[in-house]
């Protein structure tokens, strides 16, 4: 078995997923796929996000946060 690493936008990796996966089940193959990206986090109520968000302000005014300079930042999504 081999594998393949893609970066494009989300629009063509989710096409290009499903083509894979009915190619796939059209010649019962087996088809495995990973994502090396972080799926959001969700929240089960309001007051759990609003706890969350509380949290990501006391680190950002008590400085355990990592914040980001806006050269950091724009590098960042050069990137992308």
């Amino acid at each position: 078995m081999q594998s393949i690493t893609l970066k494009a936008d989300e629009t063509l990796l989710k096409q290009i997923i499903e083509v894979s996966k009915a190619l796939a089940d059209k010649q019962n193959e087996p088809l495995e796929i990973k994502s090396n990206q972080a799926e959001p986090k969700t929240y089960n109520s309001k007051a759990e996000l609003k706890a969350d968000y509380k949290n990501r302000i006391e680190e950002a005014i008590n400085g355990s946060a990592k914040l980001y300079s806006i050269e950091e930042l724009t590098k960042e999504c050069e990137q992308w």
